[in-house]
């Protein structure tokens, strides 16, 4: 596998700081993003377009997220002015849910990236839930006419055993309107499994591996243990059930999953917050009666677990795994190497996904910059939702230069330049490459 390999020696930190410094903070000739910019902007050549007059005049950006608390604070600097900015919340303010404050300021990170990018794009900012039903969010949408559209918004699994889901539905018709939808391939490639039920023994506990029936999972202060366990069967009709259990590693029951959606739905949720540092089990367990089919676990924004399976990570993920988006996995600004959490495909179809990889642990005002601390990489805006406006805001540069280009061109035309990674070719970890910009277009 080709990798640049980073520097090493006594010297390295320096160096990082060095890198850091010139990234961010020396004086360019446009200053339209503000003071501070991603680190990713010279990774993709973005300031050669910008040299060439492309900034993102004449497009629109929208960046569809949980929250964006603190824009109106870097309107004019690190966001585009107020009069080139459309916010709305819908059934949320558009900060965010008081409660939520871990991910409130989420979309405003991105909004931040994608305007280093394109800093004269209009933005429109659009705070949902989760939950929220995409019809609305279609209605929406599409009356502030997009070129891109950027999604950290889980969109459910895909029901590629029983017809389309509305969160489908939705990406569907934004490809056909002519928006580039990009979206991350999540962060779940350390922490998913996925395979077919096996319980040799016969106790109803599947085995992960030889008579061991449970998944070890690693707790600290602080995490949230939410799995979600999805299976292949028909989205609205399923006969088939599954339960997740959480032990104590003393056998303590802990809780069990709670059904997802509609009854006859193929997923299960458990979601247990507070819990004391130390090691907890995950089982699951098949209804008497029920199939033997393949499992999808899944420990959302987790740390590691055992057993982990990254390929496949986004097999049913929406919207990562929809043919109607651009996926886009991270790869750290400064090694340039793949996260090791970064979603993988193939899709539950074979596609393989995502199409490109983009920098993260890069530095915004809203999450500071990232520090390198023994070779690891903390802090900064890290996992693919940063990686994602990085792509984003090329397509934006591509259709200023190309503006008949819908989101297909766009996409191709990102794929054809990108600096390619892993196996040679498209892969299911790089996608085609490490996102590059072609030379710009003389204007």
């Amino acid at each position: 596998m080709r990798r640049d390999t980073p520097s090493a020696g006594w010297f390295r930190p320096l160096l990082v700081a060095i890198a850091i410094v010139a990234a961010v903070w020396v004086p360019r000739a446009t200053r339209a993003q503000g003071v501070v910019v991603s680190e990713g902007l010279e990774r993709l050549g973005a300031y050669a377009w910008h040299e060439k007059s492309y900034d993102g005049r004449g497009t629109v950006a929208v960046v569809w997220d949980t929250g964006f608390l603190g824009f109106e604070e870097l309107l004019g600097a690190e966001l585009p002015p107020a009069d080139r900015v459309t916010a709305l919340g819908l059934d949320i303010p558009v900060t965010g849910a008081p409660e939520d404050g871990s991910r409130a300021r989420h979309g405003t990170a991105v909004a931040e990236i994608l305007h280093d990018i394109a800093p004269a794009a209009r933005l429109c900012l659009l705070a949902t839930p989760p939950t929220i039903d995409p019809a609305r969010v279609e209605e929406v949408l599409l009356g502030w006419a997009p070129d891109v559209v950027v999604i950290s918004v889980y969109g459910g699994i895909s029901c590629a055993s029983g017809g389309e889901s509305s969160y489908e539905r939705l990406l569907r018709a934004l490809w056909n309107a002519g928006v580039l939808v990009v979206v991350a391939s999540g962060n779940d490639g350390e922490s998913t499994w996925h395979g077919t039920f096996h319980d040799p023994d016969g106790d109803g506990d599947h085995d992960f591996r030889s008579y061991d029936d449970a998944l070890n999972l690693t707790v600290f202060p602080g995490d949230i243990i939410e799995l979600r366990l999805h299976w292949e069967d028909v989205c609205s009709a399923s006969d088939n059930g599954y339960e997740i259990l959480l032990f104590h590693h003393t056998g303590t029951l802990i809780a069990t999953s709670d059904g997802e959606g509609t009854p006859g739905t193929p997923i299960e949720s458990l979601h247990v917050e507070g819990l004391p540092s130390g090691t907890y089990l995950a089982r699951i367990r098949k209804d008497p009666g029920a199939d033997p089919v393949e499992l999808h676990l899944r420990w959302i924004n987790g740390r590691r677990m055992e057993y982990a399976l990254s390929s496949g990570s986004i097999a049913y993920l929406l919207p990562a795994c929809s043919p109607y988006v651009l996926t886009v996995g991270a790869v750290n600004w400064y090694t340039q190497w793949l996260e090791p959490y970064s979603g993988r495909g193939p899709t539950h179809d074979g596609t393989i996904k995502p199409e490109l990889t983009a920098p993260d642990h890069v530095h915004t005002v809203t999450t500071g910059p990232a520090v390198e601390r023994g070779g690891a990489w903390i802090g900064g805006f890290s996992g693919t939702s940063a990686a994602a406006p990085h792509v984003a805001g090329a397509a934006l540069l591509l259709k200023q230069a190309y503006p008949e280009s819908g989101p297909r061109e766009l996409r191709d035309l990102l794929m054809a330049s990108a600096e390619d990674r892993g196996p040679e070719g498209i892969d299911p970890q790089f996608g085609a490459g490490i996102v590059r910009l072609p030379p710009p277009p003389e204007t």
